[in-house]
């Protein structure tokens, strides 16, 4: 064999791995036959190759900080998913992140505060006499606090309020001495310890 055809044979089997190998360098640039998510996604490596390959813009894969960004999330949060498209605008996660913000849906929730109501409330004597002042007084405050806790129970006839306790407490005394004994009238107020209804609103995209 010449020599001419020793080393036309050397440069073609030189010429073959070069040309497969330029060839696989070429295909991986322009993402032939998807080649760049093929070698980007293989199982093993991972996430360090997907991470690599994220950083320099190749398969469709996040850099290591957007994938730890995306994975550390508030989950069903609406603003987690702003502050992500803000930070990585051409990101591998932005289309994710837009879709879940298209299909946004508002949760209602009950919240129960407390609050408190006054009540005017009227007690006259019912007739009987009592031995003392005190007496007369402590029988009259009975049946306030029974008709303050009517009184307040009436706010939760609504789906606004719940009913938590009543107290009477007299702002004014009316007694009478009598032959017979002592009568009061119980004159104050009604104190209505509620809890009041709010509805409290809240953007929701993506499972939580």
């Amino acid at each position: 064999m010449s020599d001419t055809k020793k080393k036309s044979g050397g440069m073609v089997l030189f010429g073959v791995p070069l040309v497969v190998g330029l060839g696989a360098v070429l295909s991986f640039g322009a993402n032939l036959l998807s080649f760049q998510e093929m070698v980007c996604s293989v199982e093993f490596g991972q996430p360090g190759i997907s991470d690599a390959c994220g950083a320099m813009g190749f398969g469709g894969k996040p850099s290591r900080t957007e994938r730890l960004a995306w994975q550390n999330r508030e989950a069903g949060s609406c603003e987690a998913l702003r502050r992500h498209i803000d930070m990585f605008p051409a990101g591998a996660f932005r289309d994710d992140a837009a879709d879940m913000l298209a299909a946004m849906r508002i949760e209602k929730t009950d919240v129960w505060e407390p609050t408190q109501k006054r009540l005017a409330v009227f007690v006259p004597g019912d007739g009987s006499t009592y031995a003392d002042e005190a007496s007369a007084r402590a029988a009259v405050s009975g049946r306030a606090e029974t008709k303050s806790a009517q009184m307040c129970k009436s706010f939760a006839a609504t789906a606004s309020y719940r009913f938590t306790a009543a107290t009477a407490a007299a702002t004014d005394w009316q007694c009478e001495p009598s032959a017979s004994g002592y009568s009061c009238d119980f004159d104050g107020e009604a104190i209505c310890d509620l809890s009041i209804r709010h509805v409290k609103e809240k953007e929701v995209c993506g499972s939580t």
